[in-house]
């Protein structure tokens, strides 16, 4: 309709009815355009805080993950100050070397968690949800995924260098087919004399349970820094 009156306008030379129905068109363009984009920015905004929601749950369950291996390392702490205590002082009586044979059975226990990241991946593969973040919480989530991934691959790298370098593989360490509740499991296969005069054992022993205490305070470091970039995730989506 606007058209034909335009061209109609045209025909007629009447510039001035051509000049406002020229405006009424390139207005009506502009307004659909900003329409479009009003339109586009409200479902990446909704896109975004979606993305953030999902975000802080994979955080909530990473850090449910990290105070899992924590309390992991705990059940067995007291049999492990035990162990090297039998080993310093080389006497034992049977409570002491039960626990001994705990502490070493703890050493095969899986102390690598495995994270989710999911969320990191789709915010960093969409530039038009990016855009709409501030640039201190780019920062700051950059910040965290690189801990997060530094910590994975430590928790995995210390993980298997326990599993097969240190006291797993000592030839004074066997299997007890008759364990607890029927369940095999590591002990001593020697007497403590023999155990305290052999000084590769004891590194081996003292080595494993320090790398299981360095987990335990990367993951409790871990929960730390997640709850700090929880408050951080809170606080750009109440600005949005």
């Amino acid at each position: 309709m606007i058209m034909r009156r335009l061209s109609t306008s045209i025909r007629k030379q009447d510039w001035f009815t051509v000049l406002i129905e020229m405006l009424i068109v390139v207005l009506g363009v502009y307004l659909g355009i900003q329409l479009g984009n009003w339109n586009e920015a409200n479902r990446n905004n909704a896109r975004l805080i979606g993305a953030l929601e999902r975000l802080e749950g994979e955080v909530r369950t990473n850090i449910d993950i990290a105070n899992d291996l924590v309390a992991i390392i705990e059940e067995e702490q007291d049999e492990r100050v035990v162990a090297l205590e039998v080993l310093q002082f080389c006497t034992a009586d049977e409570a002491q070397m039960d626990a001994l044979n705990i502490a070493i059975t703890s050493t095969i226990r899986d102390y690598a968690p495995s994270f989710i990241d999911n969320s990191f991946s789709e915010l960093l593969g969409r530039d038009e949800l990016l855009d709409l973040l501030s640039s201190e919480f780019r920062q700051v989530m950059g910040g965290y995924r690189g801990q997060l991934t530094e910590d994975q691959d430590q928790f995995n790298t210390n993980f298997n260098l326990m599993w097969m370098d240190h006291l797993i593989r000592s030839p004074m360490v066997g299997v007890d087919f008759e364990g607890e509740e029927g369940s095999p499991r590591l002990v001593l296969a020697t007497g403590i004399e023999e155990a305290c005069a052999d000084p590769r054992f004891q590194v081996q022993l003292l080595t494993t349970v320090s790398f299981i205490m360095g987990l335990r305070l990367r993951a409790e470091r871990f929960v730390e820094e997640s709850e700090a970039f929880l408050a951080s995730i809170q606080s750009e989506r109440g600005a949005l």
